[in-house]
């Protein structure tokens, strides 16, 4: 892959990438990506155990479905914001054709898996808020006064 770079004159030289360099750029993205599904993984379980306290009356595959989809918006949130970042990096007067680009391909690909996500919650969330709102409402006994 190779870069233009302009030297200190201001003439422009092309500059290749070494094999080392590519395999470190790919153990970094890769690193990164690792570190996010790991982050992900931790975030979807304190959510699960969280809700499951919160509403213990609620089903299991209804607190892991909505535990999974806030995790992954998240995890698409900050992926939107890395992918942010670097359209920022990049120069605005020579790149035109790669920036849009990236935006079309970017912003399709994480608008969809929000999009899918967001959709899932409309149908899980309205359930966990009737659990949670008949679970809040203390029962009364015939004959037994209320606390």
């Amino acid at each position: 892959m190779k870069n233009a770079s302009t030297s200190k004159r201001g003439t422009k030289r092309l500059q290749t990438r070494s094999p080392e360099r590519r395999r470190f750029s790919n153990k970094a993205r890769n690193s990164y990506e690792n570190n996010l599904n790991r982050r992900t993984i931790t975030l979807t379980d304190k959510l699960r155990s969280f809700l499951s306290s919160a509403s213990p009356t609620s089903s299991k595959r209804l607190i892991d479905a909505i535990a999974i989809d806030l995790g992954d918006l998240w995890a698409a949130g900050r992926e939107h914001g890395s992918f942010l970042d670097g359209i920022l990096r990049m120069n605005p007067v020579r790149n035109r054709e790669r920036i849009a680009s990236c935006l079309i391909s970017g912003t399709t690909a994480i608008t969809s898996e929000m999009d899918w996500h967001l959709r899932s919650l409309k149908r899980c969330v309205p359930k966990l808020l009737n659990d949670l709102d008949s679970g809040s409402r203390r029962r009364v006994r015939p004959g037994s006064r209320p606390r």
